[in-house]
Protein backbone atom coordinates (compact mmCIF):
# COMPACT_ATOMS: atom_id res chain seq x y z
CA UNK A 1 0.00 0.00 0.00
CA UNK A 2 1.16 3.50 -0.67
CA UNK A 3 0.80 6.47 1.68
CA UNK A 4 -2.54 7.60 0.26
CA UNK A 5 -3.95 4.12 0.66
CA UNK A 6 -2.77 3.97 4.27
CA UNK A 7 -4.35 7.35 5.05
CA UNK A 8 -7.67 6.36 3.54
CA UNK A 9 -7.61 2.67 4.42
CA UNK A 10 -11.24 2.78 5.46
CA UNK A 11 -12.31 3.65 1.90
CA UNK A 12 -9.66 1.66 0.02
CA UNK A 13 -10.71 -1.45 -1.85
CA UNK A 14 -8.99 -3.71 -4.32
CA UNK A 15 -9.46 -2.70 -7.95
CA UNK A 16 -12.13 -4.61 -9.80
CA UNK A 17 -11.22 -6.67 -12.85
CA UNK A 18 -11.97 -5.13 -16.22
CA UNK A 19 -15.36 -5.88 -17.76
CA UNK A 20 -13.72 -7.73 -20.63
CA UNK A 21 -11.83 -10.06 -18.27
CA UNK A 22 -14.94 -10.63 -16.18
CA UNK A 23 -17.05 -11.41 -19.27
CA UNK A 24 -14.42 -13.85 -20.49
CA UNK A 25 -14.45 -15.62 -17.11
CA UNK A 26 -18.26 -15.85 -17.14
CA UNK A 27 -18.26 -17.29 -20.67
CA UNK A 28 -15.59 -19.84 -19.79
CA UNK A 29 -17.53 -20.91 -16.70
CA UNK A 30 -20.67 -21.31 -18.79
CA UNK A 31 -18.82 -23.39 -21.37
CA UNK A 32 -17.21 -25.46 -18.61
CA UNK A 33 -20.60 -26.27 -17.07
CA UNK A 34 -22.06 -27.26 -20.44
CA UNK A 35 -19.09 -29.47 -21.27
CA UNK A 36 -19.26 -31.16 -17.86
CA UNK A 37 -22.90 -32.00 -18.53
CA UNK A 38 -21.99 -33.39 -21.96
CA UNK A 39 -19.23 -35.59 -20.52
CA UNK A 40 -21.51 -36.85 -17.74
CA UNK A 41 -24.27 -37.69 -20.25
CA UNK A 42 -21.86 -39.56 -22.54
CA UNK A 43 -20.59 -41.60 -19.57
CA UNK A 44 -24.17 -42.48 -18.70
CA UNK A 45 -24.84 -43.52 -22.31
CA UNK A 46 -21.80 -45.81 -22.24
CA UNK A 47 -23.01 -47.36 -18.96
CA UNK A 48 -26.43 -47.84 -20.49
CA UNK A 49 -24.83 -49.51 -23.53
CA UNK A 50 -23.18 -52.05 -21.21
CA UNK A 51 -26.59 -53.13 -19.84
CA UNK A 52 -28.47 -53.02 -23.15
CA UNK A 53 -29.43 -56.16 -25.01
CA UNK A 54 -28.70 -56.55 -27.85
CA UNK A 55 -25.56 -54.50 -27.47
CA UNK A 56 -25.11 -51.44 -29.67
CA UNK A 57 -23.02 -51.65 -32.79
CA UNK A 58 -19.32 -50.96 -32.56
CA UNK A 59 -19.90 -47.83 -34.63
CA UNK A 60 -22.45 -46.43 -32.16
CA UNK A 61 -20.20 -47.16 -29.19
CA UNK A 62 -17.17 -45.65 -30.94
CA UNK A 63 -19.14 -42.51 -31.78
CA UNK A 64 -20.17 -41.96 -28.15
CA UNK A 65 -16.66 -42.77 -26.93
CA UNK A 66 -15.23 -40.25 -29.40
CA UNK A 67 -17.65 -37.57 -28.17
CA UNK A 68 -16.69 -38.39 -24.57
CA UNK A 69 -12.99 -38.10 -25.37
CA UNK A 70 -13.49 -34.80 -27.21
CA UNK A 71 -15.50 -33.47 -24.27
CA UNK A 72 -12.82 -34.49 -21.78
CA UNK A 73 -10.16 -32.78 -23.90
CA UNK A 74 -12.30 -29.64 -24.10
CA UNK A 75 -12.73 -29.68 -20.30
CA UNK A 76 -8.97 -29.77 -19.84
CA UNK A 77 -8.57 -26.89 -22.31
CA UNK A 78 -11.25 -24.85 -20.52
CA UNK A 79 -9.53 -25.41 -17.18
CA UNK A 80 -6.28 -24.08 -18.63
CA UNK A 81 -8.10 -21.04 -20.02
CA UNK A 82 -9.78 -20.44 -16.64
CA UNK A 83 -6.36 -20.45 -15.00
CA UNK A 84 -5.11 -17.91 -17.55
CA UNK A 85 -8.04 -15.61 -16.77
CA UNK A 86 -7.44 -16.03 -13.04
CA UNK A 87 -3.81 -15.04 -13.60
CA UNK A 88 -5.06 -12.02 -15.54
CA UNK A 89 -7.24 -11.04 -12.55
CA UNK A 90 -4.16 -11.15 -10.34
CA UNK A 91 -2.03 -9.15 -12.77
CA UNK A 92 -4.77 -6.50 -13.14
CA UNK A 93 -5.01 -6.28 -9.37
CA UNK A 94 -1.25 -5.90 -9.03
CA UNK A 95 -1.22 -3.24 -11.74
CA UNK A 96 -3.86 -1.34 -9.79
CA UNK A 97 -1.63 -1.29 -6.71
CA UNK A 98 0.93 0.81 -8.53
CA UNK A 99 -1.55 3.45 -9.67
CA UNK A 100 -1.58 6.45 -7.38
CA UNK A 101 -4.08 9.25 -7.44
Amino acid sequence: MNIAQLEYADIYSDPLPSDETLDRMKELCRQHSGTEILVRNKKEVLQWYEKRWPPPSAEQRASVLNQLTQGALRLAELKRELLEVAEQFVSESRAGEFVTA
